[in-house]
């Protein structure tokens, strides 16, 4: 009774964790502006994440007490990026239906347009999984040599850190998202979460200042996520973001009331011109 009682609430822990985390899919869903990848929610349990392959040269890399500095060598074997069929049914719970871990929509149905220059991967909380996990939607050959032998290898679901350690560890979405980065990225950057300040400025004043505003909310909730690998560099383009913010913003406000405030009656409005006298 004691073991059935505590594997419910296990499950019941599990479940408000899934929970947070759909939750963050939410926040994070339409915010723009990184550098290295991009966000677009799809559905309430599935996330994608776009993700730069070729970081700029220009972009400080990764210092050399990191444990991921070393040149990453792609694509890697199989064995030691994706979960194998038999750890998958071990997982799933269907195990007798011969049923591993397949996402929502297989990789071959995907509407996603091929872009070599990213790699797309879709992070999902299904709640009949009760544990995130991770899938390749994209450019599946340069991160892993796929052996051919089963059509639906490519929806393996990769076998990280951070989604194995989900259940027992406080790991949050941003951690998902670095490790993809460190998997993904050639080299990779100091700071995955860098913010891509051109994109903010090529906006319409108005649409920059709502972008911006929600980029600073997610960086402000980062600083809140025990990120101490990034956090000078978060605060520094926090405070340039937060200066071009108000500076969009005071630009947005002199436009708008340029536009509202009501035109003065000239003189010259008052006297007919010469024309108008002869219309008349």
């Amino acid at each position: 009774m004691q073991h059935q009682q505590q594997g419910g609430d296990g499950s019941a822990d599990r479940e408000r964790k899934l929970q947070f985390l759909l939750a963050d899919f939410l926040r994070v869903g339409s915010v723009r502006g990184f550098l290295h990848f991009q966000f677009y929610l799809r559905g309430r349990e599935e996330l994608l994440v776009s993700v730069v392959n070729n970081v700029n040269l220009t972009t400080p890399l990764a210092s050399p007490s990191s444990s991921f500095h070393e040149p990453k060598m792609l694509p890697r074997n199989q064995s030691s990026l994706m979960l194998s069929a038999r750890t998958q049914r071990s997982l799933s719970g269907f195990g007798y239906m011969d049923v591993g871990l397949p996402p929502a929509s297989p990789s071959d149905n995907e509407w996603l347009e091929e872009d070599q220059s990213v790699t797309v991967f879709l992070i999902a909380a299904y709640s009949k999984y009760s544990c995130p996990y991770v899938w390749v939607r994209t450019n599946h050959e340069r991160l892993v040599k796929l052996t051919g032998d089963a059509p639906e290898e490519k929806d393996n679901p990769l076998k990280l850190r951070t989604t194995t350690t989900w259940a027992s560890e406080d790991v949050k979405l941003w951690d998902i998202v670095t490790e993809l980065i460190e998997v993904c990225a050639v080299p990779v950057p100091t700071n995955p979460f860098a913010v891509d300040f051109s994109f903010f400025e090529c906006l319409p004043t108005g649409e920059a200042v709502v972008a911006s505003g929600a980029m600073i909310h997610l960086l402000q909730r980062l600083l809140q996520s025990h990120t101490p690998r990034y956090h000078s560099s978060i605060v520094r383009d926090l405070q340039n973001l937060l200066k071009l913010h108000f500076e969009q913003l005071l630009v947005h406000h002199r436009t708008e009331c340029r536009q509202l405030r009501p035109r003065m009656t000239t003189l010259e409005d008052l006297i007919p011109t010469e024309g108008s006298a002869t219309n008349e």
